[in-house]
């Protein structure tokens, strides 16, 4: 069920965020934009996915920073505005 889904990457956002895990807090984000575009909720998935990206930014993380910016276009396709 993608609202216990939500609930559980949310949770895991919260420890990950008290353990000042910048890798743990970044995926959270992206798991949390991949439940809200099954849910159908465009902008709040957008919204993950740009907490996400500077994380992944400032970690150097080149192959995360591709993906984000990857489920972000995505995202904004999927706006069809």
């Amino acid at each position: 069920d993608l609202n216990d889904a939500y609930a559980e990457f949310k949770g895991a956002l919260k420890i990950f965020e008290s353990l000042e895990d910048d890798n743990g807090i970044a995926i959270c984000y992206e798991n949390l934009g991949d439940t809200f575009m099954k849910m159908g909720d465009i902008r709040e998935a957008i919204h993950a996915y740009e907490r996400c990206l500077p994380i992944k930014v400032e970690t150097w993380d080149k192959v995360g920073e591709a993906q984000c910016l990857d489920n972000l276009g995505l995202a904004y396709y999927s706006l069809n505005e």
